[in-house]
């Protein structure tokens, strides 16, 4: 019963809401959801898009690439004082981690 009820108030509260905005187009649901990362988004352009590596050597190579070009981002922003700090707070928390496991 109480269930019921939930659901007619729920269903009169929506119907007054469509009543006073009116009812929404698709378009302009299309133009809400684009932008967010889940309604076809922009094509990359050739220059940023690189073939995945096949083989383990690759792999490697491109996650080293991509750690150390991380670290030179955090360099030019937080300075070295400030990613040597946090690279020490992280392998704290990695060594905590790994003893929380054990």
């Amino acid at each position: 019963v109480v269930v019921s009820q939930t659901r007619q108030a729920a269903a009169a509260a929506v119907g007054a809401l469509e009543k006073q905005q009116g009812p929404k187009p698709a378009a302009d649901w299309k133009a809400r959801i684009t932008g967010y990362g889940n309604y076809c988004p922009p094509p990359l352009s050739e220059e940023h898009t690189t073939p995945a590596p096949k083989t383990v050597s690759g792999k490697l190579n491109r996650f080293v690439g991509d750690q150390l070009q991380d670290v030179v981002n955090d360099i030019k922003t937080k300075g070295a004082v400030g990613t040597l700090k946090d690279s020490a707070l992280d392998s704290v928390d990695m060594l905590a981690d790994g003893v929380g496991a054990v």
